[in-house]
Order: structure tokens, then C-alpha cells, then sequence
């Protein structure tokens, strides 16, 4: 294998998510970029073991370089490459530290994660002293998830030294962040996110407004995650936090289309719904003039515009928009606002699913999902619209 010896392998800038290839890796030759003068390093990320047994064998090598050399440990390069047997080599020795961080700032844990390499991965947790809690920025669990390698973020959050919740909030330190369960959910990983709740340690409501993992996906719009949430069991799509605002009324506030047509066909759902204030969906959204959701909800079956608030006020008069007045006035125009395809998100999605045929366990013990209310619309489903 060629070796560059004068590139810069620093990688400078930010990482693009779910790359993937440290900038020391060639895509296009195959060729590995590593430090001239590291011998043991160069016969690492070669994958000859005999070498660098031989290398480290004399006691002249650091098989832990020093962090101000700006390149990466022989370890790194292993797991990177998933050379498991070189990985069990190097951590033979004494001195090998399966933590120690190199000099662009790695662990061998994150150039396993970033060269996702599962093998790597599962090697490094046979061994008693990995570290899998944070000690700066993201912990492992975090990061994978960023990489976009779900069967290496199930591996690590399946070990009990992980940390399903990510650390204390710096400015919340009484609440978990749950910052690795967030990013599941903006990245839609559905398997992560099973994981994730599985795990024994796993802080599934908050001392703020006790929120449950449904109101986090509602909030930040993921309605794949709202799906993954749905299907499992202990979710209670219905049930509302301390102001008593449910998670469509979260999504209508956060002006989530996509979660809001979910949450809204869900089995059950009431959509005249009063918080504390009294208030309902429509007059959350007719809060803050959101044109699109108020016609959605406008055209939703039992929807009761004229419900009036703790201090008196219809939907109507939460707002001073002469269009969205003009909604609730003459419903020819609600259809001039209204996108489908925002609303339902998977029928129109011919890399998604359909809602009405969504069934990840081959059951549906809850009953939770309901034929489609919208019947133009099942003409213009594809016959093959693929299912999780």
C-alpha cells in the first residue's frame, strides 16, 4: 500500500456528518496517508502484523504518541481499518493505553466509530477499561450516532458502561440533555431510538414539564421518530405534560406540519383538547398565524372552531391575520393553504411508508393506527410504498 509521506493528515475544518474517512484516507486509490517517520504506525495501517509486533518488540517505539505529534496512534489506525487482530496486539502490551488520545484529539474507540468499523467496535468492548462515558464534547454513543452507524450505536448503548443520556445540562445540571436520544430522532435512526429507550438507565421524562420521549420527537419535528415512538408499547400519544398540553398541541405550537398530520390520525386523538389556558390546537396555531396547520386543522373531522378559551376567546380571536381570519370564514379557502404532502408525510414519500399500513412488528396490539380519513388520497398511493 502506497504511503504519502509528506500530507498533512490534520484534517482541517468541520467534519461533514456521516462521512465517515478521516482526510487521511484516499477514496479514490486506496492509498493510506500516515506519518513518515512512525514506523509502527505506517505497518498498522498497512495491516502487517508481523512488522509491528516486530517494531514494538524492540522497546525503542511509544505505541502511545505523544499529543503534540499531529498524527494519529497505531490503535486509531486499526480500529479504523478494522484490523482486529492488530487491535489485540497492540493492547497485549503494557503500555498500550486503550484510552489514550492522540495527537488529533481521537480515541482508538472513535476511529473505529468513524471508519465504522462494527468489528473494531464489539473487539474494543471485550476489554474491562474501555472508557465509554464522555470526557469531552459527545460521549461515544453521541458521536456514533452523528456517523450514522446504527448497529455500532445499538452495540455501544447494549453495553452497561455506556451513557444512554449524554452527560448534565450545563445550564439544567438537575436534568439529563438526553442529547443521544435527540440526535436519534433528528437523524431518524428508529433502531437507536428502541435502544436507546430500552436501556435500563435511560431518562424518559423531565423535571421541567415532563416531557416523554413523544414530546421531544414533536417538538423538534421528526415524524419518523414519532412513528418508531408509536409503535412501541409504554408510548401514550394522548397523555400531556405539566401545562397540559399534548404533543400535537407541541407540534401545532412548534408549527410542525409533518408531526402535527401523525399525531392527528392517531387512534384516539381528541383535537379539542384544552390546556390550562383553556386553550386548544386551533387556537394555538391561530396564535401565531400559522396558515397552513390552521387549514389542516380546519378540514379535520370534529375539529369545534368555536370552543372558547379560560378568558373567553375562540380560535378566531386569537388572531389579528385578515387571512387567517378568512379560514375560518369561508372554507373554499382553506384548500388555496393546504399542502397534503406536508401532512402526510409517508404516503407522499416513495422512500417512506404509509401510515395506514405501518406495522414494524407485523402487529398492532395497541390499535393505535386508523384507516385514512382522507380518502381522495388513497387513489394516489403507490402500490408498492415500502413499510418498516
Amino acid at each position: 500500500m502506497a504511503l504519502n509521506a509528506g500530507a498533512d493528515i490534520r484534517g482541517r475544518g468541520k467534519e461533514t456528518r456521516g462521512r465517515g474517512r478521516e482526510p487521511g484516507h484516499d477514496l479514490k486509490s486506496g492509498s493510506t496517508i500516515v506519518h513518515q517517520g512512525d514506523a509502527l504506525t505506517q505497518a498498522v495501517a498497512n495491516g502487517q502484523g508481523a512488522t509491528a509486533r516486530m517494531l514494538i518488540e524492540t522497546g525503542k517505539i511509544d505505541v502511545n504518541p505523544s499529543r503534540t505529534e499531529r498524527h494519529h496512534s497505531p490503535l486509531w489506525w486499526a480500529c479504523y481499518f478494522g484490523h482486529t487482530n492488530l487491535i489485540r496486539l497492540l493492547l497485549s502490551f503494557p503500555g498500550t493505553d486503550i484510552n489514550a488520545i492522540d495527537g488529533l484529539g481521537k480515541s482508538a474507540l472513535e476511529g473505529a466509530i468513524q471508519g465504522k468499523q462494527l468489528r473494531s467496535v464489539l473487539t474494543l468492548l471485550d476489554y474491562p477499561q474501555l472508557n465509554l462515558r464522555a470526557r469531552r464534547g459527545p460521549n461515544p454513543v453521541e458521536y456514533a450516532i452523528y456517523e450514522e452507524t446504527q448497529d455500532i450505536t445499538c452495540a455501544l448503548i447494549r453495553d452497561p458502561r455506556s451513557d444512554p443520556n449524554g452527560g448534565k445540562q450545563k445550564w439544567r445540571p438537575y436534568e439529563p440533555s438526553r442529547e443521544p436520544l435527540l440526535r436519534a430522532m433528528r437523524f431518524g435512526q428508529p433502531d437507536v431510538i428502541r435502544c436507546l429507550l430500552q436501556h435500563p438507565d435511560i431518562e424518559t421524562r423531565g423535571s421541567d414539564l415532563g416531557w416523554t420521549p413523544i414530546f421531544l420527537a414533536a417538538c423538534i419535528d421528526s415524524p419518523a421518530a414519532v412513528q418508531t415512538l408509536l409503535a412501541m408499547p409504554e408510548t401514550d400519544p394522548h397523555a400531556p405534560d405539566s401545562e397540559g398540553q399534548t404533543p400535537l398541541m407541541v407540534a401545532v405550537r412548534e408549527g410542525n406540519p409533518g408531526t402535527v398530520g401523525v399525531l392527528a390520525k392517531v387512534k384516539g386523538t381528541n383535537l379539542n383538547h384544552q390546556d390550562k389556558n383553556g386553550d386548544t390546537a386551533l387556537m394555538l396555531a391561530a396564535s401565531v398565524n400559522n396558515v397552513q396547520i390552521i387549514a389542516f386543522l380546519l378540514n379535520c373531522e370534529g375539529v369545534d372552531p368555536d370552543i372558547k378559551n379560560h378568558a373567553g376567546h375562540s380560535a378566531v380571536m386569537r388572531t389579528r391575520s385578515p387571512l387567517v381570519k378568512e379560514l375560518f370564514m369561508q372554507p373554499q379557502a382553506r384548500n388555496l393553504y393546504l399542502n397534503p404532502e406536508e401532512f402526510d408525510p409517508f404516503r407522499f414519500d416513495p422512500d417512506g411508508f404509509d401510515l395506514d399500513e405501518f406495522d414494524p412488528d407485523g402487529s398492532d396490539p395497541d390499535g393505535f393506527y386508523t384507516e385514512s380519513v382522507n380518502s381522495e388520497s388513497e387513489g394516489t398511493e403507490s402500490e408498492d410504498s415500502e413499510s418498516l
